[in-house]
């Protein structure tokens, strides 16, 4: 769970991920990043940050905060769906990159777990 300063530490890095994440990230995870980082809260939880993820990048394509119930406003706003996979992507980057790391441990973990369990048995 992120402390009071980790999580005000957090919001600045999403904020200015130009400065944190590797060179060659594209636009679209910057726009993202900052999407994020009004997102994240003191006592932010891995899961709920999994959450609120999913949750944003569900509401782009349509424009629409459901949290908060009102129209979004930005670049990433009604774009192709392979734009979204590529932000779904970035996601354990930048957690590694932005956030403390014990915090990242246990995003990736969680992430790990979830795609496991959601993974399609191959057929014999």
């Amino acid at each position: 769970m992120l402390k009071l300063d980790e999580a005000k530490i957090a919001r600045e890095k999403l904020f200015e991920s130009h400065k944190h994440l590797p060179p060659g990230t594209p636009d679209d995870v910057h726009d993202f990043c900052n999407c994020l980082s009004f997102r994240v809260k003191p006592d932010l939880a891995p899961l709920r940050f999994i959450r609120d993820t999913h949750q944003l990048l569900n509401d782009l394509p349509f424009g629409h905060d459901r949290d908060r119930a009102e129209p979004m406003i930005g670049r990433l706003i009604g774009r192709e769906p392979r734009v979204y996979a590529v932000l779904r992507e970035s996601v354990p980057n930048i957690v590694t990159h932005l956030f403390p790391a014990g915090f990242a441990s246990d995003v990736l973990r969680l992430l790990s777990r979830i795609e496991s369990t959601q993974a399609v048995p191959a057929t014999a």
